[in-house]
């Protein structure tokens, strides 16, 4: 049976979250190092996958002496669908040919078998929180500390999610598919509940990093869980609406950078569903816009990476966002095209 978790709400704590690789790997950061949510903190090599290829099989040979008949050597790559081996037909017409299933590099021959090595695969564990490197631990990976608000919900789903929050219905409401469009790109969206399939794959589809709801509704449990969007409901399942305290705090911080790990419960064993947005330590309340933005208004980047680009202010955060290294006030801007951006007020201009 099933008991659903207690949702708690706490407007500021100190959060610190192990950051491991399941096995020895490399470790990229170092105890002080500030990182983003997004930062890899520790990688690994998974071992090659090997594939076996029949040449003797598929050329219709009639002994295993496949060598005369290959089309690389050993150490050479080869690309999907590319002939290992060929046999010509009379005439050189026609023919066989054994072709590679993957991309990969011929490693080993064995009788009547080509062995295919594919490349590596990367295992890649992120900081998850924007914060500071508090402890290293070697060959695994790193604790990552911030203080932040913090919801813990009561079910989820799709793992972990990083994005801009951004309210697009009620505490009471559900998500509406008409709700969903292209400036919910990189957010995080906050609703009432959800009921709504379609919905959930518009948000999918317009890629948006998370979903986080009071309650959802068990119709669309199988559709939440294919689209692999990471969602975090603070009631459970049905039409509940979100609870007034976590609600409220998910408006105060729209706009702000949250982290969010959907996840049943048991799938973690330290901890469940959570939301964490973290927030400055002095907790100074911000200064006024420069006049004139506002959500709404049309402005123009005028330094740094999108320079020149025109865009809408979607939000105006609560606390200083991290630009290369240092907290910069500024504005959540969607550029034509859709991108959601950051850029720090004295790279903005309104346009009239």
């Amino acid at each position: 049976m099933w008991v659903p978790r207690i949702t708690r709400v706490t407007e500021r704590t100190i959060l610190r979250r192990e950051r491991l690789l399941p096995e020895p790997g490399e470790v990229l950061v170092q105890v002080g190092d500030f990182v983003q949510a997004m930062d890899v903190v520790a990688r690994l090599h998974l071992p090659s996958h090997i594939q076996a290829v029949d040449v003797v099989r598929d050329l219709r040979l009639r002994d295993e002496d496949i060598r005369p008949y290959l089309t690389k050597e050993l150490g050479e790559t080869v690309k999907a669908g590319e002939p290992l081996a060929v046999r010509r037909g009379p005439l050189g017409l026609g023919g066989r040919a054994a072709r590679a299933p993957a991309e990969g590099r011929l490693w080993r021959i064995v009788g009547r078998w080509v062995l295919l090595e594919g490349e590596p695969r990367p295992l890649e564990v992120r900081a998850y929180l924007r914060g500071r490197v508090v402890r290293v631990v070697e060959s695994r990976g790193a604790v990552v500390e911030t203080q932040a608000a913090l919801v813990e919900g009561a079910w989820g789903t799709g793992g972990e999610g990083y994005g801009v929050l951004k309210v697009v219905a009620g505490r009471t409401d559900p998500l509406d598919r008409a709700a969903v469009d292209i400036s919910c790109r990189g957010s995080v969206v906050v609703c009432g509940f959800l009921d709504s399939a379609e919905a959930l794959q518009e948000l999918a589809k317009v890629q948006a990093q998370g979903v986080i709801a009071g309650s959802l509704r068990a119709r669309v449990l199988a559709v939440a869980e294919e689209v692999g969007l990471p969602l975090v409901v603070t009631e459970g399942f049905g039409t509940a609406p979100m609870n007034a305290d976590a609600y409220a705090l998910l408006a105060q911080h729209e706009g702000d950078e949250v982290s969010l790990l959907g996840c049943a419960p048991g799938v973690h064993a330290q901890r469940g569903p959570e939301v964490a947005i973290p927030v400055p330590e002095s907790g100074e309340p911000a200064p006024e816009p420069p006049a004139g933005v506002a959500v709404g208004a049309r402005v123009r980047v005028l330094r740094g990476p999108h320079m020149g680009k025109v865009g809408v202010v979607q939000a105006l955060p609560l606390h200083p966002q991290p630009v290369d290294g240092a907290p910069r006030w500024g504005a959540r801007v969607q550029l034509e095209g859709g991108e959601l951006v950051f850029v720090p007020w004295n790279n903005l201009a309104l346009m009239g």
